[in-house]
Order: C-alpha cells, then structure tokens, then sequence
C-alpha cells in the first residue's frame, strides 16, 4: 500500500484520522501535528504480548475491553491522539473501533526512544484523563514497574521489581514473572 504524503503541516482531528485509515504506518496527532511512530524491538514486543496473555481474559471477563498498541487513544485536554502499548477500558460505551476515550489503565513499555516521551509528555497528558486509574512504565532492560496511582492526594508513585501488579478497574493482576518471562535482560 502507497503511504499518504504527511506534509509537516497543521492537521484537522479528521484530516488525521483520515490519512491514518489509509497507512501502513503508526502516526499520533499532536494538536495538529502529525508524528510517525518508530518500529519496536522483540523484546518489547514480547513484554507486551506476555502482558496480553495474562491480562486479556481477566479483563474481558470483567466485561472490560483490552486493546494493545494499535488502538488510538484520544486526551482531549491537550487534544492529542497516541497509541499506548496496553490499554484498559471498563466503559460500556467506549467502544469505538480505532479510539478509546475512558481508559481505567494504561501502560508504556520503555525504549530508549520513547523514554522521556513516555515519563514527561504522556504523562502530563495521561494524568489528565479523569477515567484514568493507574499508569504503568514498564522497563526492558531490567525487572522494575513504575506504578502511577490516582489518590484523593493526586498521583502516587510506587516502583515494582518482585510481586504482582494490580489493575483494580478490571479486577485483574500480573506477576512480574509472567510480565518478564523469557525476556532476556540486561546485566
């Protein structure tokens, strides 16, 4: 398939959503501007699908939706559009089939590339999400989470390298072995 030309210009939300039907590529919209997303490696890949074998059914069987890495998610706070590694809906009604809007969970695996995009700008914008309950880092190269819990106190911060992570919106829980099995690390 031919990509679409992406002029380094500013994008109307459906000019976007347009051009993004007919890619083969990955783009996020950025209040306007359109950025193409960068390949990911196998170990990344690998994290996620470990995360989709233990997470999909529990959360399917709470009548959530769990989607990863190729469904959009819109924050209309900052008017951007991302596609997080795993995402977690329990809204009956969020059930677009390329958007997610009421997300109770999401969570980014670290690259190098994506590191303080993922820490600072997705964060910022994430944690303006009023259906967000719990944002996750997780790190490639060593067994460590970075877990962001809502308070009444604002966002907690608690770091995980033994035990299970908990998604309470979806009454579901991950051990880090699983999350981290056959993952070569490093050191």
């Amino acid at each position: 398939m031919t990509q679409p030309a992406f002029k380094p210009q500013r994008y109307t939300l459906e000019e976007y959503l347009e051009l993004e039907r007919h890619s083969d590529l990955r783009h996020e919209f950025l209040d306007g501007f359109i950025h193409a997303m960068s390949g990911s490696s196998r170990r990344h890949n690998d994290i996620v699908n470990n995360l989709t074998e233990a997470l999909r059914p529990q959360a399917r069987a709470k009548k959530c939706s769990y989607q990863s890495e190729n469904i959009k998610l819109w924050v209309e706070a900052v008017r951007r559009m991302y596609y997080p590694d795993v995402v977690i809906t329990c809204v009956e009604s969020d059930n677009d089939p390329y958007v997610v809007y009421f997300p109770c969970f999401l969570l980014e695996v670290l690259s190098p590339s994506t590191d303080q995009i993922d820490r600072r700008e997705k964060f910022e914008a994430y944690t303006r999400l009023p259906s967000l309950q719990t944002y996750v880092l997780v790190h490639q190269a060593q067994r460590l989470l970075e877990v962001y819990t809502r308070s009444g106190q604002g966002w907690m911060m608690a770091t995980l390298s033994e035990g299970t992570l908990e998604v309470g919106c979806a009454g579901a829980r991950v051990s880090l072995e699983q999350i981290y099995d056959r993952i070569e690390l490093d050191g």
